[in-house]
């Protein structure tokens, strides 16, 4: 895995740390991650003038990056041998990079105005699978997999304090085990490495048939930066 980082902006916008986004790709998260982008926080509705000419999609994502301070995590494989569509003209970053991206074969997967994940878009006809997974053992699931998550943070002092939000991104291997892992800590990039390094190969239970993979997890601190999912951690 290869993490390239240019100045983008903040990630997360959840309240309380113990709070997490898990899903699938659809909804939460697009393909397994090799890129991510981030700076200070940005308001990315605001209205800025963009000059974005056609351009090799990744060269167009950096520029676009160091323009609106968002974050964006993709995968480098995802945008390779693709072109972005040119973008003129005044209007939201959210607006620009959707604009960016139109004709690519590449969209926005999941969004929240502040951490963007893009996705191949869906094939024509792609094949339902062969198993679904109820969305109440999916999300027995989720909260099982979080409470591995924050024990392991929560079990390091440097990484259940202070103020900065995570998004993490990962695939369950076959041992089962936290593989695949992509970090990203805002304002506290000094931090991804230990992230990293307390989550990577980490034992987790094996994920139920059906679960659709990779998985993203949003955390972010409590009211005043307090360790509160630590506190209460399961």
């Amino acid at each position: 895995m290869r993490v390239l980082r240019v100045r983008m902006a903040a990630l997360i916008a959840v309240a309380g740390m113990g709070a997490a986004c898990l899903a699938p790709p659809s909804a939460c998260a697009s393909q397994a991650p090799a890129e991510v982008s981030s700076r200070p926080d940005p308001v990315s509705s605001d209205a800025q003038v963009f000059d974005l000419p056609a351009a090799p999609l990744h060269d167009t994502l950096q520029r676009f990056g160091h323009l609106t301070g968002l974050s964006v995590l993709y995968e480098a494989g995802l945008v390779a041998q693709r072109r972005s569509a040119p973008v003129q003209g005044s209007m939201s970053a959210d607006a620009a990079l959707r604009r960016l991206l139109a004709g690519s074969g590449v969209r926005v997967g999941y969004a929240t105005g502040q951490v963007y994940t893009l996705a191949a878009e869906p094939a024509a006809s792609r094949p339902k699978p062969d198993a679904v997974l109820p969305e109440a053992d999916r999300q027995r699931y989720y909260a099982r997999l979080q409470g591995h998550v924050l024990r392991a943070l929560c079990a390091d002092p440097l990484l259940h304090t202070g103020s900065y939000r995570v998004a993490l991104r990962f695939r369950i291997d076959g041992r089962p085990a936290i593989d695949r892992l992509l970090v990203a800590a805002t304002t506290r990039p000094d931090m991804e490495p230990r992230i990293a390094a307390a989550l990577t190969g980490l034992p987790v239970l094996a994920p139920p048939p059906g679960l659709a993979q990779p998985i993203t997890m949003l955390l972010a601190p409590g009211a005043g930066g307090t360790p509160r999912a630590c506190a209460g951690a399961p």
